[in-house]
């Protein structure tokens, strides 16, 4: 699938997320930059990876199943991609 971003959307958006067809990435606001750091980029496109593949549904046990896949390949990503074990911390 493509990989498409939308970056600095709206006036002070503190926010990262999936639409369904792209990950939007916020402004950030007075007190926060932007949320674009890899884990949280990494998280967001497999929102979309897991539409294509697997239809989750957003909501009750499916959702939870959706957050906790995203959240760990958020987690692998940037622990892959700078050498260094996971965290789990998102952000």
């Amino acid at each position: 699938m493509k990989l498409i971003s939308y970056l600095n959307y709206g006036q002070g958006l503190l926010n990262a997320f999936w639409n369904g067809s792209a990950v939007v990435y916020g402004s950030g606001n007075a007190t926060s930059t932007p949320l674009t750091t890899l884990d949280i980029s990494g998280h967001e496109f497999t929102h979309g990876l897991i539409q294509k593949s697997a239809n989750l549904n957003y909501s009750g046990e499916p959702g939870i199943i959706n957050e906790g896949i995203a959240d760990i390949f958020g987690v692998a990503l940037e622990s892959h991609t700078n050498g260094v074990s996971g965290n789990w911390t998102i952000g």
